[in-house]
């Protein structure tokens, strides 16, 4: 329930939604029905969700607008734990030879915290950034299987990331940690990251941080 600025009932949701009265810091929650839709944000370190039996316009969409103003993203589906900064480096599946459907590319760099791989190296730390507006939300749980493509002197490697669901504020994330694994050792070819246009080495990836949303 959300419990300041007079909004006590999920009645009453809608109207401090239009009138932008959702405070940046508080908890927004009714009881949602089994597989139910769920309106969730997050504003500084709480969780904003809204769960009814039934979403209709005048209701879903002020909530989302009040929670994009006041720089709070969102996004509309079946209820799951979003993760959060800061977030520990996730092992990537085995290498594949191309990118799932239903991921969009990433870019990706070697993480400087940790010593650049070598010839022998068949495993190393990485950043990855998505490509897609995500409210800055880390993409742990959300990156697909490696493509890995080996060269005679080079090694391309291509990072897919799962989308978000509905609107997202795009501010620009630091890079997610996780670790690569090669299917054979580096050797001494070049790594290049397939997630850019031309294909080129490895560097921290650029999303824009001005305000806005995608559909």
């Amino acid at each position: 329930m959300l419990t300041s600025e007079g909004c006590t009932s999920g009645g009453q949701l809608a109207l401090c939604a239009q009138k932008g009265r959702l405070p940046d810091r508080a908890e927004v929650g009714v009881p949602s029905a089994k597989n139910g839709t769920v309106v969730r944000g997050r504003c500084g370190r709480w969780v904003v969700r809204l769960g009814i039996r039934t979403v209709p316009g005048s209701v879903l969409a002020p909530v989302i607008a009040a929670l994009l103003l006041s720089g709070c993203g969102t996004s509309v589906g079946n209820e799951s734990p979003l993760p959060t900064w800061p977030v520990s480096p996730e092992t990537l599946p085995a290498a594949t030879d191309a990118v799932p459907d239903g991921f969009r590319l990433a870019t990706w760099a070697l993480d400087p915290a940790f010593p650049s791989p070598g010839p022998e190296s068949t495993s190393m730390h990485i950043l990855v950034w998505e490509t897609l507006c995500a409210s800055g939300r880390p993409t742990t749980g959300r990156m697909s299987a490696p493509a890995v493509s080996f060269g005679s002197t080079t090694v391309t490697v291509k990072i897919g990331v799962r989308p978000l669901g509905g609107a997202q504020a795009c501010p620009g994330p630091t890079g997610t940690p996780a670790i690569l694994i090669l299917p054979e050792p580096l050797g001494a070819r070049t790594l290049l990251d397939g997630g850019r246009t031309p294909v080129g080495p490895p560097s921290p990836g650029f999303i824009a941080a001005s305000p806005g949303t995608r559909p």
